[in-house]
């Protein structure tokens, strides 16, 4: 599952705009976490931006540091990738609907794997382009 994540329409406008400054677009694809108590990766789905992630869950994360790998698809780049790396959870909210928002800051992402990444969303999204040129 991946889909470019459009601005969304946040009812706080401070919010808005700093969604509005990012570097990196986000992508909506799968995910896998892990903490430092756990042993085994759990999947989870949500935003991912070169920066970080963003997903909800159903109980708020421990602090600290989370291990994150990201899959990149087999027909992306010609061959299946991974990238994995730490990430600071760096803020988390409750919704309404009782779920937890759940932002996490990559660190420690090697070059390699920023590259991975990166060619992943440009690929992406020079696809996306493409079949928009084509339908219109």
């Amino acid at each position: 599952m991946t889909e470019e994540r459009k601005d969304r329409r946040h009812e706080n406008p401070e919010r808005a705009a700093a969604s509005d400054r990012r570097d990196s677009p986000r992508l909506l694809m799968n995910f896998e976490l892990r903490s430092p108590e756990t042993e085994g990766f759990i999947a989870c789905s949500g935003d991912v931006s070169l920066g970080g992630a963003f997903y909800l869950a159903k109980e708020p994360p421990l602090p600290g540091v989370l291990e994150v790998r990201v899959q990149i698809p087999d027909c992306a780049l010609g061959k299946g990738a991974s990238v994995t790396c730490r990430a600071d959870v760096v803020r988390t909210h409750r919704n309404s609907d009782g779920t937890w928002g759940v932002h996490l800051a990559f660190r420690g992402l090697s070059l390699e794997d920023e590259q991975v990444l990166a060619r992943f969303i440009d690929s992406y999204l020079q696809e996306k382009q493409t079949k928009a040129a084509i339908t219109e």
